[in-house]
């Protein structure tokens, strides 16, 4: 009868934390299919702009565009990261939902400094927005490695501690991304911007590299259970 009781209140739980973890993730896609959908909408395309006129504003647009790649790849990587973060959860507590939400204000706010790189390409004052608050949102994904590594309940039991210790190690190494481009737009602001987008597609790539065996591992085992 007690086994009974407690089966009951545990299949209840992991409904209850199931549901929790739905709500994260689905509220969370929607700033973050909203934010990027407003990087678009920045790009601005006259009304009146003739058929002979197309290839000089293709032209001229061609530093919004080259913005446009550095903000959608910083925010797509935002969005696979904090993807694979919560597939490795079982369960959130009130930590991870206000980190979680800081975490998205600061996602959320991306496109008012990518607007002012628009502006401006050259402005060393835009790129050093863009930078600190993509860095702001970095350190937020370093709390919530931080507090899950404290709180090895909130994770799936087949997570090691070495894995965990390593995926909080190379989000806070990623800062480094963004300071690079800040202290190179003290003197280059417009090759700050390439390097943001070549040095974040570069640490991506090692990461991925590093851990892909390891992911696609155990993503298999889940789908032999």
């Amino acid at each position: 009868m007690n086994d009974e009781r407690h089966s009951s209140a545990a299949s209840g739980a992991s409904e209850v934390q199931t549901r929790v973890n739905n709500r994260i993730i689905g509220f969370s896609d929607g700033v973050f299919a909203i934010t990027i959908t407003l990087l678009v909408l920045a790009i601005d395309v006259p009304s009146n702009i003739t058929s002979d006129e197309v290839n000089g504003f293709l032209w001229e647009a061609l530093p919004q565009v080259v913005i446009y790649a550095v903000s959608f790849m910083v925010i797509g990587t935002f969005w696979v990261r904090h993807h694979r973060m919560f597939d490795m959860c079982r369960a959130v507590d009130g930590r991870i939902l206000v980190l979680n939400l800081v975490f998205l204000g600061f996602v959320s706010l991306l496109p008012f400094p990518s607007d002012l790189l628009y502006f401006d390409d050259q402005s060393t004052s835009a790129v050093i927005a863009f930078s600190t608050v993509a860095g702001a949102a970095t350190l937020c994904e370093v709390g919530l490695w931080r507090h899950l590594r404290r709180h090895r309940e909130l994770l799936l039991p087949d997570i090691s501690e070495e894995r965990i210790a390593s995926l909080t190690t190379w989000r806070f190494w990623s800062l480094g991304v963004f300071i690079i481009s800040i202290l190179v737009s003290l003197f280059f602001p417009r090759i700050a911007v390439l390097m943001l987008l070549a040095l974040l597609l570069l640490y991506e790539l090692v990461h991925h590299r590093h851990h892909h065996r390891h992911d696609r591992t155990l993503y298999l085992l889940r789908n032999d259970q």
